[in-house]
């Protein structure tokens, strides 16, 4: 098996391959010392655990029970409360979210409503026959026929304001360029 450190030998890199192993050392003695410490603190709660129920006459095994089953107690408490929270917040998210349909569906009723009045004026017209058609082209024509007259003598008067328009500005340009 070739590790980190002899890669980089066989690179040509010896420098990083003594910081490579003294890293590896080091983490190595750190793993050590932390497992140890860990070992003599567990050592040490037990002697004094047992020294202290020896001179008081009361088992403190048993009283730390207690105490962290009072936790235990307030911890279901919390977890409780913190459960009921977010149920709380899952519900308003929830009724945005209901509030937030019903709108559309408000929105896409009104659309619904309109375009089923256009399908039955386009179902009226479909089931015309070829009199009413006629006719209805007919009161068609005469109403395009009455506002282009009534608009005649207003494009005309603007037609001509523009023609007599140009041609003093054509006359003007003409004499003095």
């Amino acid at each position: 098996m070739v590790s980190d450190a002899d890669e980089y030998t066989d690179k040509g890199k010896g420098h990083k391959d003594v910081n490579i192993r003294s890293n590896i050392m080091l983490n190595m003695l750190y793993e050590a010392i932390k497992s140890l410490a860990e070992n003599i603190w567990g050592a040490l709660e037990a002697v004094s655990t047992a020294m202290v129920s020896a001179i008081v006459g009361v088992d403190i095994r048993e009283v730390k029970k207690a105490f962290d089953k009072s936790k235990l107690k307030d911890t279901k408490k919390n977890e409780i409360v913190d459960s009921i929270d977010v149920v709380s917040q899952k519900l308003e998210e929830s009724k945005e979210i209901i509030d937030n349909a019903l709108l559309e569906m408000e929105n896409q009723k009104k659309l619904f409503e309109q375009m089923k009045k256009e399908a039955e004026i386009s179902q009226q017209v479909m089931t015309m026959n070829k009199e009413q058609i006629d006719a209805l082209n007919i009161l068609l024509e005469n109403t395009l026929n009455r506002q282009e007259k009534k608009s005649f003598p207003k494009n005309f008067l603007w037609n001509l304001f523009f023609c007599v328009l140009s041609a003093i500005l054509g006359f003007l340009l003409g004499k003095f360029i």
